[in-house]
């Protein structure tokens, strides 16, 4: 027998005992730690996040991971593998309790879950390595079991939460309790995830947490090379004629809302890919020649081929009249697909489909995403789910809500 504890009825605590249960193999997973009691007097529910606790048969921080086993009261216990399902049983919540703000946490992790692409490269994905003091890798790991095997409707983030909270300490970022940008959140996690493909050496430690991303991943890893945008812009300025060449690496390329509407306005016919085209146009490139200093339009080559695909939208406002909600909830809706070389020149010619999106209003982050299987589209509030049917539907809720969309998320069908 073992002593856990769990949240009670308005935020008492409660010791209990849990026996625990054998399992026969093991993954490359972490699970969390109970904490000790808390005696203390406490005004409010406090957030109770687990640390995350691993040993690797391939060794400590910073070695590749074999068989990851999972701290359990003092034991180690294996985790079984399983198999990837996608399907109506793993459609759940994601716990915030009043005062966590785990919403911005929440919706990454449904995109996530639901970005079929990314959950089959990552059920795959068997090594990794342990570069950092948290790892971003085995809390998601640990969620996604918790999404198949869970007899819950709704599930903590906490292992990914408490995780953030670690790693970011000295940043002051997506602490316990804080609201972040969803966005960001998303960009760092895969950033992250990058990091764990990759052995940790000197040269390259000080850039695995709030550290410079600039420069090529190369070779890229499939992080990288599948979820992220590796492109070059390229021009020659109209008076020196000095050329240029940028490299950026991105994992969601951003987008101005006024200036996307404006276009779309001008050319309502007009693909979203070429939409998006003419508004980065808008921010031309400057000439590095001190003695010059002209802006001048540019080219962009994609040098990848990536399976997702996320754009985010900037808004001027952070509560936007509902008109600009509708203007591009309509867009959206009929630009379904996104071919990429209307946005770069590249050698494949690649479409993505509409997949889901991040919403916010108001400090709160929810989001859709399409369900193949239900040929419906699922609304995720945090421990909240619905089954909302067509996107007129979505468009409705989100008009209703006024919810603006924040991240769009293409994959590969």
């Amino acid at each position: 027998m073992m002593m856990m504890m769990k949240m009670g009825a308005q935020g008492t605590i409660q010791q209990v005992n849990v026996m625990p249960m054998p399992m026969p193999t093991a993954m490359t997973m972490a699970m969390p730690v109970p904490m000790p009691m808390m005696t203390m007097p406490m005004t409010m529910p406090m957030p109770m996040m687990p640390g995350v606790a691993v040993t690797s048969s391939g060794g400590s921080s910073g070695n590749q991971c074999g068989d990851t086993l999972v701290h359990v009261g003092g034991g180690y216990v294996p985790l079984p593998p399983m198999p990837v399902i996608i399907g109506e049983g793993c459609d759940k919540g994601l716990n915030n309790p009043f005062g966590h703000n785990n919403c911005f946490v929440n919706v990454v992790l449904q995109a996530l879950w639901h970005l079929s692409s990314f959950l089959l490269w990552f059920e795959h994905q068997h090594g990794h390595f342990h570069n950092t003091t948290a790892c971003v890798f085995c809390a998601l790991a640990y969620i996604f079991q918790q999404f198949r095997i869970s007899n819950t409707d709704s599930i903590p983030p906490d292992t990914l939460r408490f995780t953030l909270h670690v790693l970011f300490a000295q940043q002051s970022k997506f602490q316990i309790g804080q609201l972040e940008d969803a966005a960001e959140a998303y960009e760092e996690i895969m950033w992250l995830l990058h990091c764990s493909l990759r052995p940790r050496t000197d040269n390259t430690s000080h850039l695995l947490v709030g550290g410079s991303k600039s420069g090529k991943c190369n070779p890229p890893c499939l992080v990288h090379s599948s979820f992220g945008l590796s492109f070059t812009k390229q021009f020659s300025c109209p008076k020196c004629c000095t050329p240029v060449v940028q490299l950026h690496e991105s994992f969601i390329l951003y987008v101005n809302v006024n200036v996307l509407r404006r276009y779309h306005c001008l050319w309502p016919d007009q693909r979203l890919g070429f939409l998006i085209n003419y508004t980065l146009q808008e921010e031309h490139c400057s000439c590095p020649n001190p003695r010059c200093s002209v802006k001048s339009p540019f080219v962009q080559h994609l040098m990848n081929n990536p399976v997702v695909v996320g754009v985010g939208l900037v808004w001027a406002s952070e509560d936007p009249p509902a008109s600009d909600i509708e203007g591009v909830l309509n867009l959206i809706g009929s630009n379904r697909q996104l071919h990429l070389p209307d946005i770069f020149n590249m050698a494949n010619k690649t479409t993505l489909e509409f997949s889901g999106m991040i919403c916010f209003w108001r400090n709160h982050y929810n989001c859709f995403f399409w369900k193949k299987q239900m040929h419906s589209w699922l609304s995720f509030d945090d421990s909240l789910v619905t089954y909302v049917g067509e996107w007129a539907s979505v468009q409705h809720r989100c008009l209703l809500g006024h919810l603006h969309p924040s991240v769009l998320f293409y994959e590969k069908n």
